[in-house]
């Protein structure tokens, strides 16, 4: 009898070691230019850790038997996203936090010009691929990024994925007029709504396996075609592999049924879904974007979210919450929200007290207390926190 259980759990034994030497392969072969390192961790499975860790944000890259769990996800701040931060936080010491003399403001962009104009190449190359990690050798130096540490059966790695760096106006560095006679060595001016500054998440193949991809967009506008945060996200997050299950769009401005979902592509119609209604500000009320994340998500699930409603008070309340109590604070790598821990990729417009936009755009929708160093410094605590945070615009 002893003999039969001592087969059995050998013959249990040889199946693990090649279940686990498959998940090796699969690994390596699926992301080898995200894998920064690699050791087998024992034999305890991610679902050890999911007791041992309570709720780690998991994503399931492989297989649903096979889980992922982050362990820990750091943001590293580039050098030339740096330069920015130390800037304008002078600017607003010396009392033009609002550029409300934008010499400064145009001097320091045309000081780090070509840094910006590589981290723009390489964002248009990555963006035309499957991946978000840059292989050339200064990317570090003008990109940000975050390097993430993983758990994934057996095994433990860490891989890294680039982000924009956060300069300039928050939006596409050269979008915002600068006197031409003093700075004319500054590149044509681009449109005020030009994405090419965005770096978006790219998750292809194997990475996909077992998870709900999510989109949610609070101010999403009317129309799919004449909305790029309806047709430019989706297509896009397609083209890099992420193909949602669910686009879920909230807008106040009332309009007939059909305008809702002109244009939406067939193939996407299954997971459309228009709520013709305000975002409620209130995170306990069920119709809430935050409380709707929390109710249909999970963390390995992937969820994008959008926050664009016009309303600074509002959206502010929403992104408070994300980041949680601000007054303790943040841990580099540690979610410390429920909302934060499901979130991982995030897009918000703020309205803070920038000169150029409230004369061009903003007007009086703006939030006074918070200038362009206020806002850069609070897209990094969101990434500090794990999400991908853009500037929307």
């Amino acid at each position: 009898m002893n003999s039969m259980r001592s087969k059995k759990c050998c013959q249990r034994s040889a199946m693990a070691i090649i279940a686990n030497l498959a998940l090796l392969g699969v690994i390596l072969t699926s992301a080898p230019n995200l894998v920064q390192s690699l050791e087998l961790s024992g034999m305890a499975g991610a679902g050890s850790l999911r007791r041992n860790r309570g709720r780690p944000h998991h994503y399931a890259l492989f297989t649903e038997k096979a889980p992922c769990a982050i362990l820990e996800r750091r943001y590293f701040s580039s050098p030339l996203e740096q330069k920015w931060l130390q800037a304008t936080a002078k600017w607003k010491e010396n009392g033009n936090g609002d550029v409300g003399d934008i010499t400064p403001y145009c001097t320091l962009l045309t000081e780090t010009k070509a840094e910006i104009q590589r981290m723009l190449a390489l964002i248009d190359v990555l963006m035309k691929s499957n991946t978000s990690l840059s292989d050339a050798p200064d990317a570090d130096a003008v990109l940000s990024y975050f390097k993430t540490t993983m758990q994934c059966g057996p095994y433990r790695f860490t891989h890294k994925e680039h982000i924009e760096s956060l300069v300039a106006a928050l939006r596409h560095p050269f979008s915002i007029k600068c006197p031409e006679e003093t700075f004319n060595q500054l590149p044509p001016r681009t449109d005020i709504f030009d994405k090419g500054y965005v770096l978006l998440a790219s998750w292809v193949g194997p990475v996909q396996a077992a998870r709900n991809k999510y989109y949610l967009d609070a101010g999403a506008g009317i129309g799919y075609i004449a909305n790029s945060n309806q047709h430019w996200m989706l297509e896009t997050y397609e083209a890099r592999g992420i193909s949602m299950d669910r686009a879920l769009y909230w807008e106040a401005q009332a309009a007939p049924g059909p305008n809702l979902l002109a244009g939406v592509p067939p193939h996407m119609f299954p997971a459309f879904a228009f709520y013709n209604i305000p975002a409620p500000q209130e995170l306990t009320d069920g119709r809430n974007p935050l409380n709707v994340i929390a109710k249909i998500a999970k963390p390995e699930d992937f969820v994008s979210i959008k926050l664009d409603i016009d309303h600074p008070g509002i959206e502010d309340i929403w992104l408070r919450a994300i980041l949680g109590n601000n007054s303790t604070p943040v841990t580099a790598g540690v979610a410390k929200s429920v909302y934060a821990q499901l979130i991982d990729e995030l897009f918000w417009e703020h309205h803070f007290n920038f000169m150029p936009m409230r004369t061009c755009c903003w007007q009086g929708l703006v939030d006074f207390d918070s200038h362009l160093v206020d806002s850069i410094k609070r897209f990094i605590e969101l990434r500090e926190l794990g999400i991908r945070s853009h500037y929307w615009q």
